[in-house]
């Protein structure tokens, strides 16, 4: 129990970025995938929805640039964050602006990202945040540099911030009139590519068909009744948290997770045994990951990433810290 449980927890580790010299002006490194990302955010339709790129069901980026003239990078929805951060071009630790010369450190479950604080203009899909305070990352998880996307736009509450507690992103985009509603909603859909799924800021084109409200003030976290695995003819063959339990919602996330015995039982339940060499439970019948892995989180019993919130739109309302829940309509 204990080794599977070591077997999938990254240790927090740092690897250096690309090195630079500090000119004055923002350090940040341009985005290291070669595609026009003016021409590609210049496509979308104006206004709060916009597309989401989805790469192998993994992470839902989109298109945002800072500064002026403007440098473009591919960012990451994280509802599990609250913090902007982009890579910087300085890796020597050198101030790079005097207003903010604090750095920061954000762990993630892969790692962690360190740097320091910055300040300017963000604009992604029409919507401008005036002023932001961001990180511009002297350091990653090293595995980042695997991954389709630059930075990390995080949707999370004041709590979890490392750069700015004061304002988040969300925050400030409703302060500076940006949107009417501290609401979000995301569709993560299955289809790869630029068609892989749609977020909504400062409404939702999709009506809740119930909704729950937070349970963990300062994370997006809700009290589940239960939790039941369901065969395809209806029938329940196992009920974990018959008394309820608490999960958290992480959009960053590409896989879901809880502890350890719960995650034994629910192999066991739907035939998947955990494979040492990929550190993953694979199904027995279909070779295949099941999406489901053991994960330690101090506010949660689960965490629901990318698959479980792939089924339905997801509705984040900070005005009345609550989620909603609705059916996807494409």
């Amino acid at each position: 129990m204990a080794d599977k449980s070591q077997a999938v927890v990254c240790s927090i580790f740092s690897v250096p970025l690309v090195n630079g010299v500090n000119n004055g002006t923002v350090n940040i490194r341009p985005t290291r995938r070669p595609v026009n990302l003016a021409a590609v955010s210049a496509s979308y339709p104006p206004g709060t929805c916009f597309p989401l790129w989805n790469d192998r069901n993994i992470h839902y980026v989109f298109p945002m640039s800072i500064g002026t003239p403007p440098q473009w990078f591919w960012m990451s929805v994280d509802t599990g964050s609250s913090d902007i951060w982009v890579p910087s071009i300085n890796a020597r630790g050198d101030v790079l602006n005097a207003a903010i010369p604090r750095p920061f450190r954000i762990n993630y479950g892969t790692g962690a990202a360190e740097g320091l604080r910055d300040i300017d203009n963000i604009s992604f899909s029409g919507l401008k945040i005036e002023q932001q305070i961001f990180g511009e990352g002297l350091f990653a998880p090293g595995e980042m540099f695997n991954y389709p996307f630059d930075g990390i736009f995080g949707f999370g509450f004041q709590v979890m911030s490392d750069t700015d507690k004061l304002s988040t992103p969300i925050d400030n985009l409703f302060n500076q009139r940006q949107i009417v509603r501290r609401l979000f909603c995301t569709k993560l859909y299955h289809t790869l590519g630029s068609a892989g799924g749609e977020m909504c800021i400062g409404g939702c084109n999709d009506q809740a068909q119930f909704w729950k409200p937070i349970s963990m003030p300062g994370f997006w976290q809700i009290l589940m009744s239960r939790v039941d695995i369901v065969t395809t003819a209806g029938a329940t063959t196992l009920t974990l948290c018959p008394n309820g339990c608490q999960a958290m919602f992480d959009t960053g996330m590409g896989i879901s997770g809880t502890t350890a015995d719960r995650m034994d039982a629910i192999a066991a339940t739907v035939g998947a045994h955990y494979d040492n060499y990929w550190q993953l439970y694979i199904s027995t019948t279909q070779t295949c990951d099941i999406g489901f892995q053991v994960m330690i989180y101090q506010t949660a019993d689960f965490l629901l990433g990318d698959p479980f919130q792939r089924k339905m739109t997801v509705i984040f309302d900070k005005d009345n810290s609550q989620l909603g829940f609705a059916n996807i309509q494409p």
